[in-house]
């Protein structure tokens, strides 16, 4: 069995560290992301 991307999220801008949304070590900051994109992230799974 194979899953397939149906929908997704493009961010209006690239993550990085100056916008928060990266750490200095290049991480993700997953809860700025989903401050930033949480409603449209919901979206995709309320289909």
């Amino acid at each position: 069995m194979t899953e397939r991307i149906r929908r997704f999220v493009l961010a209006d801008e690239p993550f990085t560290i100056e916008n928060e949304q990266l750490t200095p070590s290049l991480k993700i900051r997953h809860h700025v992301i989903r401050k930033v994109y949480g409603e449209r992230l919901d979206a995709l799974y309320r289909g």
